[in-house]
């Protein structure tokens, strides 16, 4: 990862997490549940950016469903699953268990996030 923006709104309770610019004409916003919006390309190979609404809340909330894996095509499916099993998007997401479709959200590792 180049670079990274973090910004947190506490009293919306959003993190908002860039890891590289992209153009909008080329990238797919993929709803992973109705709390999480993550932006990659148009093949689901990078991710970009994602958007966590009620982040602490989800934090403490334990396991929640992803939407997302339960409607994608099974191709798509395993897209998205590699995409949360690597950088930078783990950093964020703690990937379901072979066959499940619920995550649970962790808090980044800032180290991690600049060294790799």
């Amino acid at each position: 990862m180049s670079g990274f923006e973090i910004a947190y709104d506490s009293e919306e309770d959003v993190l908002e997490v860039t890891f590289e610019s992209f153009d909008e004409h080329f990238a797919r916003t993929v709803s992973f549940s109705e709390n999480i919006v993550v932006y990659t390309d148009l093949m689901l190979s990078s991710v970009w950016g994602v958007t966590i609404y009620g982040y602490a809340e989800s934090l403490e909330e334990g396991e929640f469903e992803l939407e997302a894996l339960k409607q994608a095509t099974p191709g798509d499916r395993g897209k998205l699953i590699a995409l949360m099993k690597r950088q930078p998007l783990s950093l964020f997401i703690e990937p379901p268990i072979e066959g499940a479709s619920g995550i649970r959200l962790k808090t980044p590792n800032l180290g991690e996030m600049i060294f790799g």
